[in-house]
């Protein structure tokens, strides 16, 4: 990693383009997404406007 807080990214074995890697609040986030996505009891929203009428109750 660089300096500037960035990972070289390799593109057929020559170091091309440079990509960020995550922070930690990232990384958390990231999990529980991939959490919530696997389990069933989680509520789900068929649109957008369905969600914001749960989060206005």
């Amino acid at each position: 990693m660089d300096s500037d807080g960035k990972a070289p990214c390799k593109t057929h074995g020559e170091l091309s383009e440079r990509q960020e890697l995550p922070n930690r609040d990232t990384i958390a986030a990231m999990l529980e997404a991939e959490r919530m996505a696997r389990d069933p009891s989680v509520k789900r929203y068929t649109d957008v406007e369905e969600a914001l009428r749960e989060l206005k109750r």
